[in-house]
């Protein structure tokens, strides 16, 4: 499969689709706009979520059926079929969408707390977890989330059932990641 590259300008976040084009986060004007690219560059849509972008801004996207998640300081907000939607006040969240579970994962930095939420906004469950909020992720076929915190100096892996909230796996680590990544499978 050939692969491609091209310059987009002031990109705050970014997710690769599987066809290898982005959807991408970036300012537009006073405006933070949600830009999909096809796999050549060309710009094939442009939202704007009606807020500023910032630089803790976070994406995410269900590459099925094209749900897009943008984090930013004034809240969660869904895109589907160019529509824009506020679906959580949670501020500059870290995003992970989950296509098992069909949820997307939140959680801030820093913070204790990591919220599954539905398309249309509705939250699933919220968890606590003993330590602050480094990186976080989903597991793919797992139906799961994986979140790193940070616990007095040292860190912790978890994994989080997406259907239910409940921490199935808590493996101490000598730090908190800064970013996880999983495969699919």
């Amino acid at each position: 499969q050939p692969q491609h590259s091209f310059t987009v300008d002031a990109v705050v976040d970014a997710e690769l689709l599987g066809d290898g084009g982005i959807v991408a986060v970036q300012p537009d004007g006073g405006d933070c706009g949600v830009a999909t690219y096809d796999s050549a560059g060309n710009q094939v849509s442009l939202v704007q979520l009606g807020v500023e972008c910032d630089q803790q801004s976070s994406v995410t996207t269900d590459t099925v059926n094209g749900t897009t998640w943008v984090s930013t300081d004034s809240g969660i907000y869904e895109v589907a079929e160019g529509v824009v939607t506020r679906v959580s006040d949670m501020p500059n969240a870290l995003l992970a969408h989950d296509a098992e579970a069909d949820v997307v994962y939140a959680g801030v930095a820093g913070r204790a707390v990591v919220t599954a939420i539905e398309p249309g906004g509705a939250e699933r469950w919220e968890t606590h977890v003993d330590g602050a909020i480094s990186a976080l992720t989903d597991l793919g076929e797992r139906s799961s989330a994986a979140v790193s915190i940070e616990q007095n100096g040292n860190g912790a892996f978890l994994v989080i059932d997406g259907l239910t909230g409940e921490i199935t796996s808590n493996l101490p680590t000598p730090s908190a990641a800064e970013g996880l990544s999983a495969s699919g499978r």
